[in-house]
């Protein structure tokens, strides 16, 4: 075998490798690989077209923030127990603090949200008791408007029920404050439903 054979023989292996190669490798990957590209070409389309129609997830976020924030501190807002006691001294501290020095903050009889008045649309706050608080003190307005928005300012939620303002004949500029203040107190679910 001459030497020109010998390269013509080594050539045409190698050309005959190679197409091998390319026949039955690399054609066939390319053709997979461009099929891939396509396949995640049109779930990203998909996901785009998914998000535009969800719209602008942010706005939704900052809301869920906001609601979450708001709703923090519902049970100080509406304890599960009574803690009455804690409402009668921050009642007190709360005349101590706008210079009411001697008043009167006296407990009344319990009262429980009339489930059968209720519309159903409420039905949540079944069970839900009412203690009541009589208040009592001598000040001018300046301390009474003060106390009320001392007792507005509390963690717990309560409402005036009644109030009842009586000029002093005897001390020009001071009043006499009669109020009724309500505050609640929710349900136990959980051990509502465990009995």
């Amino acid at each position: 075998m001459t030497l020109k054979k010998l390269n013509l023989t080594v050539a045409g292996s190698a050309i005959g490798a190679t197409a091998i190669f390319l026949g039955a490798l690399v054609i066939p990957g390319t053709k997979k690989l461009n099929a891939q590209r396509t396949a995640v070409k049109e779930q990203l389309i998909a996901v785009q077209q998914e998000q535009q129609a969800i719209g602008n997830v942010a706005d939704v976020y900052a809301s869920l923030v906001e609601l979450t924030n708001r709703n923090r501190d519902f049970r100080k807002k509406l304890p599960v127990e009574r803690q009455f006691g804690e409402f009668l001294q921050a009642l007190s501290d709360t005349m101590n603090r706008h210079g009411i020095e001697e008043g009167a903050v006296q407990q009344k009889a319990e009262l429980q949200v009339d489930a059968t008045a209720l519309p159903t649309h409420l039905a949540l706050i079944k069970g839900t008791g009412i203690l009541p608080v009589e208040v009592g003190f001598d000040a001018t307005f300046q301390q009474l408007f003060d106390f009320l928005s001392g007792v507005q300012a509390l963690p717990r939620l309560s409402h005036v029920e009644s109030l009842k303002i009586t000029n002093d004949e005897q001390s020009p500029g001071r009043i006499h404050a009669e109020l009724v203040l309500h505050t609640y107190y929710r349900p136990d679910t959980e051990k509502s439903n465990v009995q």
